[in-house]
């Protein structure tokens, strides 16, 4: 009797899926990595399953691993490495007090400019910043990191979505951040919802670009925590550029709106044609920290400034945002 022919998709599937740790062993393979200093830990198990089944399947070598008896060997092994040779290095550690351990080696790599990458550990997604007390839990893991480094990123799969970068130009609509909300995780004893994140059970929502621009800043580290209000991208429109010139309040009686200006860009080196826009009602000072009170027993007099904005073509020109200018206003033709 003929036997039904069985599929073999499944098997196809099951083959392509990877985990996070393979999907990062793969990517330093990929960057000419061949060595991680480590101190491993159970957060870091899969990591390292990965890097023992590199050892099969990496053409070009085995992926060493240099197991330290401390968190802070790893990392100054690592920033040693990348000071003696100028290539990228790479060490691993557990979180927590893993990381905080080796923080003294990550910051001195950053402040001299040396390559290091650190892969740091972390504890269930479903548990991050729930304050379940896990081992190794600490507060903000990712917000720490944030502000000893250039860059920093909490990896939650093997694939995430495409992100635009500083520089990028992006259309309105265009998806520029992605936020977590966090989810009712249980009840407190006042009867108010304790919030907390689930990892793949939270709700995302995506930032769109409300026009079209280019990210000039992103001011939120990937994984930290954000308030209502906080700034998470900055876009600026090009097409909407603004120069604000300081005219002496002795001349500004003879400035009028609509008026025809040249801007001198330092940093083009070219002139740019623009129009007077707007003349501010009052003088820069007033909007300072510490105002100034021109009181009439003042010895000194001191001439005030008073914004003015203009309004620049700049066509297919690049123009940086706090660029030195030099501006000539046609008072008269």
């Amino acid at each position: 009797m003929a036997k039904p022919r069985q599929s073999k998709k499944p098997h196809a599937e099951a083959a392509a899926r990877m985990t996070t740790g393979e999907a990062t062993v793969g990517a330093l393979i990929a960057h000419g990595i061949d060595t991680v200093y480590a101190l491993p830990g159970v957060h870091n198990d899969h990591l390292f399953d990965a890097l023992f089944k590199a050892q099969n399947f990496n053409a070009q070598g085995q992926v060493r691993t240099i197991h330290t008896r401390h968190e802070q060997g790893a990392a100054y092994m690592a920033l040693g490495a990348a000071l003696a040779t100028g290539k990228p290095q790479v060490y691993t550690v557990v979180p927590g007090p893993g990381l905080l351990n080796s923080a003294a080696a990550l910051l001195t790599a950053y402040g001299m400019n040396a390559p290091v990458l650190a892969l740091i550990g972390q504890i269930s997604q479903s548990a991050i910043g729930r304050g379940l007390g896990h081992l190794h839990e600490i507060r903000d893991q990712a917000g720490i990191i944030s502000r000893l480094v250039d860059y920093s990123a909490r990896i939650r799969a093997p694939s995430v979505p495409s992100l635009p970068a500083i520089g990028s130009v992006v259309r309105k609509g265009d998806v520029v951040a992605q936020v977590s909300l966090p989810s009712q995780i249980g009840m407190g004893q006042n009867g108010q919802a304790m919030m907390g994140f689930l990892g793949a059970g939270d709700t995302h929502v995506d930032v769109q670009a409300p026009f079209d621009g280019v990210v000039i800043a992103e001011p939120v580290a990937v994984g930290s925590a954000v308030s209502p209000g906080q700034a998470i991208v900055t876009l600026v429109d090009p097409t909407q550029l603004r120069v604000v010139a300081n005219i002496e309040e002795t001349n500004i009686g003879r400035v009028k709106i609509g008026q025809r200006v040249t801007v001198h860009v330092d940093a083009l080196n070219a002139d740019i044609p623009g129009m007077v826009d707007v003349i501010t009602p009052a003088t820069a000072g007033t909007s300072s920290l510490l105002p100034p009170s021109n009181a009439s027993g003042n010895f000194t007099k001191v001439t005030q400034l008073v914004p003015v904005r203009i309004a620049v073509n700049l066509g297919n020109q690049p123009l940086l945002l706090g660029a030195n200018v030099e501006v000539k206003i046609r008072v008269a033709d």
